[in-house]
């Protein structure tokens, strides 16, 4: 992806702003998947790296935060199912819907890289064992996203 003018930048963070401030602030109720899907892709857009996080929600869908979890490197990032728990526990979550970013995928309608398939299934059941559902698992490549969910992967 080509890299942002600094003008472009400032535009992309006043978005990013902008959906943090009115849809995606703690005690915000869920929005659409899109919503989520546009503002990750947005949060996302200036990483180097690879980076994983989740949404925490509470009992009637309300962001209770978002938090980037890992960083990792140009093409890895590992992600642990044990911290995803931690981090869990540490605040009033029921729901959560994690992300991370891909700079190497090519998406196309169905593939997901071959590791994160089994990520997610781990994060799921790990969540599980503490009652904390998993909503979403969404993969953010340059201007699109994969929702695993939708997919069936879990």
């Amino acid at each position: 992806m080509k890299e942002l003018s600094p003008h472009e930048r400032q535009i992309v963070d006043q978005a990013v702003g902008i959906l943090e401030a009115r849809m995606l602030h703690p005690g915000a109720m869920l929005s659409t998947l899109s919503v989520i899907s546009s503002y990750l892709m947005l949060k996302l857009s200036d990483y180097e790296q690879q980076v994983f996080g989740c949404i925490f929600l509470d009992s009637k869908q309300r962001i209770v935060e978002d938090a980037v979890l890992f960083k990792g490197t140009l093409n890895i990032c590992p992600a642990y199912p044990r911290v995803i728990v931690q981090e869990a526990l540490k605040r009033p979550a029921v729901n959560v819907i994690v992300y991370r970013n891909d700079l190497e995928w090519e998406m196309d309608a169905y593939s997901i890289p071959l590791n994160i398939g089994p990520e997610a299934r781990k994060v799921h059941a790990a969540l599980g064992l503490i009652d904390v559902k998993l909503m979403d698992y969404i993969v953010v490549s340059g201007t699109h996203t994969r929702s695993l969910e939708a997919l069936g992967v879990f």
